[in-house]
């Protein structure tokens, strides 16, 4: 039987600022008042308390946060990944699932993957995110793009701090760009030109990412997954810049970031790399048992 999953709506709407020494940024639409960009999930197997609809974390010392690619959300790009989580024996009762959703009212705004960072910067901290001690991000397609602009943004804005943030998963993500540009927009419905001329071979914006990246000697590691099979997304790309690789030798662009089960390969590598890195900064924490290795 599955635990019980609180379900608490953060009701924090997007801030969008200027992260310092970065690009300034151009607000698009508002979003309606009523929207949360922000899902925090307290995988405990009964029902903890709820912070009275704040959105704030729960007691939980370290979270899962799941960020989507372009055009996507929490629920399409991912669909069973974060429930699996709360099912993992090894994640019930300290692990909270974090899922941040930037949706079609923002990016028709044609914010910059830059822009977009930043934004989603200010929503995790806006709702309590420095207070884990851990957290993992588990990012698809542009997502892990997102994510690397995140941790360098928030380095940024604090050199000397101690992030939470212990690893970084990036599952099809086109580290060196993709010449597939007229497959990506249809894949994934760009609104405008200016992400898809971010994610062509040798970009500005991709040779300065690249070196930021490099520059982040204290980033957190990353561990990267792909296939053959992504026509969206070669296995180049997705591979290059990376702690470590791992070919998945079969799945489609979308496929990749959806296991069904506890014992998929989809579920069962990444997250080992997630509880490897737990472990490893929590110090007594238990080191999980060997994954058997993909090409």
């Amino acid at each position: 039987m599955s635990p019980k999953m609180t379900v608490i709506l953060g009701a924090q709407a997007i801030v969008l600022s200027s992260c310092a020494a970065r690009l300034p940024i151009t607000a698009p639409a508002a979003p309606p008042p009523s929207f949360n960009p922000l899902q925090v999930v307290a995988c405990n197997a009964k029902a903890p308390k709820t912070a009275g609809g704040t959105g704030q974390p729960t007691r939980n010392e370290q979270a899962v946060l799941f960020v989507h690619g372009w055009n996507g959300d929490p629920d399409s790009t991912w669909q069973k990944f974060p429930g699996l989580v709360c099912e993992d024996p090894d994640f019930i009762g300290n692990t909270d699932v974090v899922s941040v959703h930037y949706p079609t009212f923002i990016l028709s705004g044609n914010p910059t993957i830059v822009e977009t960072a930043s934004s989603l910067n200010d929503v995790l901290s806006a709702n309590g995110l420095e207070r884990y001690k851990r957290v993992a991000i588990i990012s698809h397609s542009m997502g892990g793009l997102v994510g690397r602009e995140m941790l360098i943004a928030d380095y940024l804005r604090a050199p000397g701090s101690t992030a939470p943030y212990k690893i970084l998963i990036e599952i099809a993500t086109p580290h060196d760009g993709t010449t597939n540009l007229v497959g990506l927009a249809s894949a994934l419905g760009f609104p405008g030109t200016d992400v898809l001329s971010e994610l062509k071979p040798h970009s500005p914006f991709l040779r300065d990412l690249t070196t930021e990246w490099r520059n982040f000697k204290t980033h957190p590691p990353t561990s990267c997954f792909f296939s053959g099979q992504d026509d969206i997304v070669p296995s180049s790309s997705a591979g290059s810049q990376c702690d470590e690789g791992h070919d998945y030798l079969e799945g489609g662009h979308r496929d990749l970031a959806k296991p069904a089960s506890l014992d998929d390969t989809r579920y069962r590598l990444p997250i080992y790399a997630v509880k490897k890195a737990f472990a490893q900064e929590n110090g007594a924490g238990k080191t999980p048992q060997p994954e058997s290795q993909v090409h």
